[in-house]
């Protein structure tokens, strides 16, 4: 019983593995263009409600496995 429920569950987590995968979508950025900086570390409703999104970035050098480089534009 206990392997039956182990492989059920492997079908389980595969299932929404692939259903998690699938909803991914792959962003290519390019060299000058324009970004908006996502901070995932501001909490909400702490002090006044402020926007996770920041000022309009440009982007500086694109590195392998979708790491880049922003330049402040002011």
């Amino acid at each position: 019983m206990k392997l039956n429920v182990y492989s059920s569950s492997n079908l389980y987590k595969e299932g929404t593995k692939k259903y998690h995968n699938k909803k991914i979508m792959e962003i290519n950025f390019h060299i000058g263009q324009s970004v908006l900086l996502f901070n995932s570390r501001l909490r909400r409703f702490h002090g006044k409600l402020k926007s996770k999104w920041s000022d309009p970035y440009i982007v500086k050098k694109v590195k392998p496995y979708g790491a880049i480089e922003l330049e402040d534009p002011i």
